[in-house]
């Protein structure tokens, strides 16, 4: 069987970690994107996934999981079209399957444990999510982030004499009501940053925020990367345990210190230059105090990590390409037994 296209990396949506480790693995990375409505884009993407993985048959398929559904068809169509399967998944295992409604997180339990099992590899974030994939009988593999490159920072200009900046996208998990209250116990010189799609925010959010809360709305990247730049600390929240947050990575790279909720897996990887908090407003606005009145000695420690993470990385990315060396060295016919 001829294959021209040996390794390519699928994913549904534009994600950073894809973007990095496409490239460092050597794969043509393809995005493909909708903007219907969920069902029809599945829909769609899973046809036209279909039709690019029936035209290019690749010898490794790496796809980025978030999407379920993504590593889903990944898993069915890998006995036909015999391609070794790793698939890099986030930290969507056990977030949705204890809430209602009680149907949808058995599916999604179902389908996670399915393409655990029926995956050649599966690359987490951490030891825990790695026993986790191991207890549903598959393989997993730990690497973090790679320390993304942030050279298009344009400069940001704010009226405060501290700037602090939340990431979030206002999703459950993110505690933006505790940082809106945090920011009403600091001065009016601590500007708060909070950056997302304003549309998905709550109701009457906004209107009630104080005036040294801002929120940009969706940023272009160089100046996503400028207000990071600019800020004495970066805000990385959540309530999801077991979780490494992509504005960590974005941050250290930065060299920017952080805020981290009080979670092990957070601060046992980013362990210097770092305050931090329960989440609560009044340990949030405590942390951002702190952050202003300590930042020359937390920037050091941020670049001191900067280094830390990335010695760390390349160590563990050799071990992830001996390991899909092995895979791609058996033979095609041999696949995995489900």
């Amino acid at each position: 069987m001829h294959r021209d296209n040996p390794r390519i990396w699928v994913t549904w949506e534009r994600h950073r970690r894809s973007q990095e480790l496409a490239t460092a693995l050597g794969c043509d990375l393809h995005t493909l994107t909708s903007n219907l409505p969920y069902g029809l884009r599945v829909f769609a993407l899973s046809a036209k996934t279909t039709l690019l993985l029936s035209r290019l048959r690749p010898r490794t398929l790496f796809i980025q999981n978030p999407s379920l559904i993504l590593a889903t068809l990944a898993c069915c169509l890998r006995p036909l079209l015999r391609y070794r399967l790793v698939v890099d998944r986030h930290s969507n295992f056990i977030l949705r399957t204890l809430k209602p409604p009680r149907i949808l997180g058995w599916v999604f339990d179902r389908l996670s444990r399915f393409t655990n099992r029926h995956a050649d590899l599966t690359i987490v974030t951490n030891e825990v999510l790695k026993d986790l994939v191991s207890e549903w009988h598959g393989r997993g593999f730990v690497l973090q982030d790679k320390l993304p490159t942030m050279n298009q920072a344009e400069p940001w200009l704010s009226r405060g004499l501290h700037n602090f900046t939340f990431v979030g996208t206002f999703s459950a998990d993110e505690p933006v009501d505790n940082v809106v209250a945090a920011a009403r116990l600091l001065p009016d010189d601590y500007i708060v940053h909070i950056t997302g799609n304003t549309a998905l925010a709550k109701p009457g959010l906004l209107g009630d925020a104080p005036p040294n809360v801002v929120f940009t709305g969706y940023l272009p990247e160089s100046s996503y990367q400028g207000l990071l730049a600019a800020s004495d600390a970066v805000l990385g929240l959540t309530t999801r345990p077991h979780t490494l947050l992509c504005c960590a990575y974005e941050a250290v790279a930065l060299h920017r210190p952080l805020v981290l909720s009080d979670h092990e897996d957070l601060l046992a990887y980013f362990h210097r230059g770092v305050i931090p908090t329960d989440n609560s407003p009044a340990s949030l606005a405590a942390a951002m105090r702190e952050a202003a009145e300590r930042r020359d000695e937390l920037v050091a420690e941020a670049g001191m990590l900067a280094e830390d993470l990335s010695r760390d990385w390349k160590v563990r990315f050799s071990g992830l390409q001996a390991e899909i060396a092995r895979l791609e060295s058996t033979a095609q016919d041999a696949l995995s037994p489900a």
